[in-house]
């Protein structure tokens, strides 16, 4: 287990040091005002792959800080990057050696919580979506993570942790995870938690803010309630989608844009197969052409995801058929044509969904694959 430990560590090793000279590269556009997908990318990689492991080194001299307090030694201390582990030695009672288990998961737990009351005052935004990607990826594993990871290996601090022999400290613990995770989850789905997500894109933001603002004049507004549950869809707030979808589903449960969002809420839970099945009823009903085009490409997704290229590639050309510059049937297809191998044909499709991008974050993720797909053709 060491070994495959040590492995992983190898391979975080390799991509910080990736992440820091893509960084290099990067580092006036990164630092500008501007937040592209690519920034956004560097971002993560600098949470995961270089915060992370500083907070692993935390988490270790956590440990051997309380050994020290109840009067241990440290006979041995590794830190491995990703990784690390500290034996410590003494006399313990059971009380003792739980608080050394707790200590240093008590630090990866405040290092997680931290930032969190100063994320929404970072005036440079960039360092926001650093410290939030941290803030993720380090309560995740922390509160989640690492309790499985211990629970599986049948070792590790958790186990002790959770040894209710040991009371009342074990009984405390559970009933104060159990409320920082529920806690947490209400936290990450609040309304300034969304507010904060899509403020990357104030143009987004700006929809959002009007929509949120009609719906309230106008609770029954089918057209804002819907458009709203196409915005937070759009933007992976699916959890806050699905509630204003509740609202749409009552208002007009019958209605035509009604039924293909329900299409577009299927295939995002990966109900592929129902997704599908309903698309294709809907197809045989009276269609306006936008709503014709959002289900075939929701077909066109869904048929992609299960492998069935041949019927992807036959609705992305219907779609495009009816509306030849449609930016997510021109990128959906020239992704199918590259599964198939069929590089120019993708290349050509992503040449045509370049010159009709919605925006310059679009129009440079889509020279990316150019690039590659020019490699690799």
């Amino acid at each position: 287990m060491t070994t495959s430990f040590d492995l992983i560590s190898v391979f975080a090793v390799l991509i910080a040091a990736q992440t820091l000279g893509q960084l290099s590269q990067n580092w006036a556009n990164f630092w500008d005002d501007r937040v592209t997908w690519q920034d956004r990318e560097i971002a993560q990689r600098l949470a995961i792959f270089i915060l992370i492991p500083i907070g692993v080194l935390l988490h270790e001299i956590g440990h051997s800080l309380a050994t020290w307090e109840v009067g241990g030694t440290v006979t041995t201390f590794q830190w491995r990057f990703y990784w690390g582990f500290m034996i410590p030695s003494g006399n313990f009672t059971s009380a003792e050696s739980w608080w050394i288990s707790f200590s240093g998961n008590l630090v990866s737990i405040i290092l997680g919580l931290l930032p969190i009351a100063f994320i929404p005052y970072v005036r440079k935004r960039i360092v926001g979506e650093v410290l939030y990607f941290f803030v993720c990826a380090e309560l995740v594993y922390a509160l989640v993570g690492y309790p499985i990871l211990s629970f599986g290996l049948q070792g590790g601090d958790w186990v002790k942790i959770y040894d209710f022999s040991v009371q009342p400290y074990a009984s405390i613990t559970l009933v104060c995870h159990v409320i920082l995770l529920w806690g947490l989850w209400q936290l990450y789905h609040s309304p300034k938690a969304i507010y904060w997500r899509l403020a990357v894109n104030s143009h987004t933001l700006t929809t959002w803010e009007k929509l949120k603002s009609d719906i309230a004049q106008a609770p029954n507004d089918l057209e804002s309630n819907l458009e709203l549950a196409y915005l937070l869809l759009q933007n992976n707030e699916v959890h806050e989608a699905k509630k204003i979808a509740q609202q749409v589903y009552r208002i007009a449960p019958e209605n035509q844009r009604v039924r293909v969002f329900r299409l577009a809420m299927d295939y995002n839970q990966r109900a592929y197969g129902k997704a599908i099945q309903s698309g294709r009823q809907l197809l045989n009903t009276e269609l306006s052409v936008e709503n014709k085009l959002r289900i075939y490409r929701i077909l066109s997704f869904s048929l992609h995801k299960i492998g069935n290229l041949k019927e992807a590639l036959d609705y992305a050309d219907l779609g495009l058929a009816d509306d030849p510059n449609n930016y997510s049937l021109r990128c959906h297809r020239g992704v199918i044509y590259q599964a198939l191998g069929q590089y120019q044909s993708a290349k050509a499709d992503f040449d045509v969904a370049l010159e009709n991008a919605p925006d310059r974050d679009s129009q440079l993720q889509l020279q990316k694959w150019l690039k590659r797909y020019q490699q690799d053709g």
